[in-house]
């Protein structure tokens, strides 16, 4: 039998998906920084994303609209029908109330900008874990 120690918290994990190298690496190191939290991926196309996704199941997903090969729609539909209790959290540099409107038809649980709402970003999911 295994005992959980009560004094450690379950690790969630997190799969990032973003085009840019840098912007991914950002994330990447404040994601990794939080307690709770394991980024156990990354991709920054469509393809990648979700062969990955749907294998490592991760808890919570962050997904840029903007991909170097498809597009994070593309990916969350892909991948809500599967993840049903993943967080999907999709942002954007170029918000608009359409792409937002889109995200949430699509199974979106929270959509920011991320040009914007870094921080806000980063609040969230430092709550969820």
């Amino acid at each position: 039998m295994v005992q959980e120690s009560h004094h450690e918290r379950p690790v969630r994990t997190l799969f990032l998906v973003e085009n840019s190298s840098i912007v991914r690496e950002r994330f990447g190191a404040l994601l990794s920084a939080l307690p709770g939290l394991a980024v156990v991926g990354q991709a920054e196309d469509a393809p990648s994303a979700i062969t990955c996704i749907l294998r490592l199941r991760p808890d919570l997903v962050l997904l840029d609209i903007r991909l170097r090969v498809g597009n994070g729609i593309e990916v969350l539909k892909a991948i809500r029908p599967q993840l049903l209790d993943a967080v999907l959290i999709m942002m954007s540099s170029e918000p608009s109330e359409q792409r937002r409107r889109q995200c949430f038809a699509s199974g979106a649980d929270y959509f920011f900008d991320k040009t914007l709402e870094f921080g806000r970003i980063i609040e969230l999911i430092s709550s969820r874990v």
